[in-house]
């Protein structure tokens, strides 16, 4: 991945602060669908069976 390069002086400081915002963000997001899915799979299981 690219590192982002500006001479902004105000976006420059926290930009890698931003970045692991938006990281752990898109973790939470992929963990939320992952466990839906777990469930939702587990409820078709047992109600199938």
């Amino acid at each position: 991945m690219a590192l982002h390069t500006t001479n902004d002086p105000v976006s420059d400081p926290d930009y890698q602060a931003h970045v692991e915002s938006y990281r752990g963000f898109l973790f939470g997001i992929r963990a939320s669908v992952a466990i839906a899915a777990a469930v939702l799979a587990l409820l078709g299981y047992f109600l199938l069976t």
